[in-house]
């Protein structure tokens, strides 16, 4: 975060554990960034989803990590615990995308391995279609 605000780019963060003084506020671009991925309650996670989607003003930006080619941890939930003992929720590619799609009702679009956009700026989203 620090490298954009050099930039000149106004950013803010919100972390419930590494910045819960900061304000939850809206933004042009909301950015999920490995949060789905260890939130333990699935119907936490679906809220997580929701309440940053109503934040973006243009885009919401989710990035999970995927399955690996290894065992991933011990079956724990929906997921694993990993050798350190961290709950770990594994998407493949294709589940992210349906998960979010029904956690959302809207079309996702998936930009990277493990990294989606969802736009809730239907403006933004065509720009984004015309660019790619």
């Amino acid at each position: 975060m620090s490298a954009l605000k050099e930039a000149g780019i106004p950013v803010s963060g919100w972390d419930p554990h590494y910045a819960p003084e900061n304000e939850i506020q809206s933004a042009d671009v909301v950015n999920l960034g490995f949060v789905v991925n260890v939130i333990e309650d699935s119907a936490e996670r679906v809220e997580a989803i929701q309440k940053a989607f109503a934040l973006a003003k243009k885009v919401l930006a989710v990035s999970v990590m995927l399955y690996g080619p290894e065992q991933p941890g011990k079956p724990f939930r929906d997921s694993f615990l990993t050798s350190r003992n961290t709950f770990q929720k594994y998407f493949s590619q294709g589940e992210l995308k349906d998960y979010l799609e029904h956690a959302l009702g809207q079309q996702v679009f998936m930009v990277a391995p493990g990294i989606a956009f969802i736009f809730s700026d239907k403006d933004s989203e065509q720009q984004f279609n015309l660019r790619r």
